[in-house]
């Protein structure tokens, strides 16, 4: 067992060492802004890691048979009018989850929740820690097809059958569709929601919105855009995304809510780069606080995922939401679709949270326009702005940018930031305790 805590540990530490590192796009047009990106650790992405040690795991587990049911994550969808008809992508994963009894479980959720001790866990966090253990601890499902119908308020609209699954258990394929009921999506107008249903399987219901040619998309990060995350405090994100509930930061929810209620044509597309197996709750959170949209989850391709959803909607324009403790690249999109990027909204994290002590790099933005990009502090610095016209800034504060490395708080030294609290100082400080 002591083995197996090393290499959940190590698993552990892999989550972290995600949670901030952002792949480059598989484009010819790449810029040297993203290049820069493209060096991570070896685990960017947490089911990836699982993928290569699912074996290990398995032994020294004494498991030889995995027999629990198949559950699929089919992720909510966007889709496109190309040629006179509507163009869907399906996209998620099958796998099955090890069969762990409930007290193993508990002892591998303790990893995820370093320095917050079991007897304070309530019935609502040992819950969310089994669960989100035992989704990261699954073995994909390769060469699955799999059969989804979408409906339209009920009336059947469409059924595919998808091809294999890879080694992965990841489908991502894109499906025609053809119904008299469906709207034309020409110009500019409103988005069509259709249920989608996985036949066979309980699980794997989803939406897929069918977005006009025209019109607004925003995109947005989640961690510490949408959801208080705290991803510069490796402690404190691993408790706050395995066994806290999901909470808003601040009133977010509220501001979004009114932007979109000024334009209810605006698509909404939400990013992360939490893995497939760990995403349910990321979705469940966004559908429960904020306007419905569709998502991208995959660590590896987060911006070539933007640069397709761009590619796929080449008359809409584009606002983005980030913040300042993810390098989130938005600045090198407005290099590649310049008349296409109306605004790249970035949340000043120090402005609320003196922690954050990773400094954050502003130079892409010196050659943009003023007019497209704003830092802001708190949700309410967004009010009054007039997105749905073209609108981007609140003049009412300054900027203060130096196009380079803002140093975020001088007084939290490197040593406290990148040692003490690392994924691998997490690790290390756990085997002193424990062994």
């Amino acid at each position: 067992m002591t083995r197996l805590i090393l290499v959940l540990a190590l698993f552990a530490a892999s989550l972290l060492t995600s949670s901030t590192t952002l792949a480059a796009p598989t484009t010819s047009q790449q810029s040297p802004g993203l290049q820069r990106r493209d060096n991570g650790p070896p685990y960017l992405s947490m089911g990836q890691w699982v993928d290569d040690h699912i074996d290990e795991i398995k032994q020294k587990l004494g498991i030889k048979k995995v027999d629990t049911p198949i559950e699929i994550f089919n992720v909510p969808a966007y889709g496109n009018f190309s040629n006179g008809q509507w163009r869907m992508r399906v996209h998620g994963a099958a796998f099955k989850p090890l069969p762990l009894e409930d007290s193993v479980v508990d002892k591998l959720g303790k990893l995820l929740m370093p320095g917050f001790p079991s007897l304070q866990w309530t019935p609502d966090i040992r819950n969310n820690v089994r669960n989100m253990t035992r989704s990261w601890l699954s073995v994909p499902q390769d060469d699955l097809q799999l059969s989804f119908e979408w409906k339209l308020d009920g009336q059947e609209v469409h059924r595919y059958r998808t091809k294999k699954t890879d080694f992965q258990g990841h489908y991502d394929e894109w499906t025609t569709v053809s119904s008299p009921i469906l709207s034309s999506g020409i110009g500019r107008g409103p988005i069509q929601t259709l249920d989608g249903y996985t036949d066979g399987y309980i699980s794997g219901n989803t939406t897929t919105y069918l977005v006009p040619e025209e019109g607004i998309t925003i995109v947005s990060d989640i961690d510490d855009i949408l959801r208080d995350a705290l991803v510069w405090l490796p402690r404190q994100v691993l408790i706050k995304t395995v066994g806290l509930g999901y909470t808003p930061w601040m009133n977010m929810p509220e501001v979004i809510h009114e932007i979109y209620q000024s334009d209810p044509t605006i698509h909404f597309h939400y990013v992360t780069t939490t893995a497939q197996r760990g995403a349910k709750r990321y979705v469940d959170f966004v559908q429960r606080f904020f306007p419905p949209g569709s998502f991208d989850v995959n660590p590896m391709q987060r911006i070539s995922n933007i640069i397709r959803l761009m590619e796929t909607f080449p008359k809409r324009k584009y606002i983005f939401l980030g913040d300042t403790s993810n390098t989130s690249g938005y600045y090198v999109l407005a290099d590649l679709f310049p008349e296409r990027v109306q605004c790249i909204i970035v949340r000043n994290v120090t402005a609320t949270d003196p922690l954050m002590a990773l400094p954050f790099d502003t130079a892409g933005y010196k050659n943009l326009p003023e007019s497209i990009y704003q830092f802001f502090r708190t949700p309410d610095d967004l009010k009054g702005i007039d997105f749905a016209n073209g609108g981007c800034r609140n003049y009412t504060f300054p900027q203060n940018l130096t196009f380079g490395y803002e140093i975020a708080s001088v007084h939290n030294t490197v040593g406290m930031v990148f040692e003490g609290n690392s994924p691998w100082g997490l690790v290390k400080n756990f085997f002193k305790e424990h062994f």
